[in-house]
């Protein structure tokens, strides 16, 4: 629903991989996202049950639908970062320089630079050296 979408330099994203933008997502240099990831800026469907119902009628009618509030919050991917397979970016992060996120984690908070990071919700497991 009009959202922007910048994807860096000599990145890989793969297979079945979504990004889905409301606002905007901006992808740094050298970033490799696994396979079967998906990135929101946003909540996808409303909260409210009547105004989910009419945006999912919406969608299979005339399809998505350009005007709806979903509580955008940008996503900002920093260089260099790793997201491995099945990770869900959720609205309003930032993951720092360099980090590594976990194949199957969700990211609900932002991700310091130079760390190791994984879980539902994320968590650091470990610091990288700056080098």
């Amino acid at each position: 629903h009009g959202g922007k979408v910048i994807i860096g330099d000599h990145c890989f994203i793969g297979e079945n991989s979504y990004i889905w933008s409301g606002k905007f997502i901006n992808i740094g240099d050298r970033v490799l996202i696994g396979h079967n990831c998906n990135i929101f800026d946003n909540d996808a469907h409303p909260f409210d049950k009547k105004e989910r119902h009419s945006q999912f009628k919406e969608i299979f009618t005339i399809g998505h639908p350009k005007n709806i509030k979903l509580n955008d919050s940008e996503v900002i991917i920093e260089d260099d970062v790793w997201i491995g397979a099945n990770v869900t970016v959720l609205k309003g992060v930032r993951i720092g320089k360099a980090a590594i996120v976990g194949a199957g984690s969700v990211i609900t908070k932002n991700i310091e630079p130079f760390t190791v990071n994984a879980g539902s919700p994320s968590r650091v497991i470990r610091r990288l050296d700056e080098k």
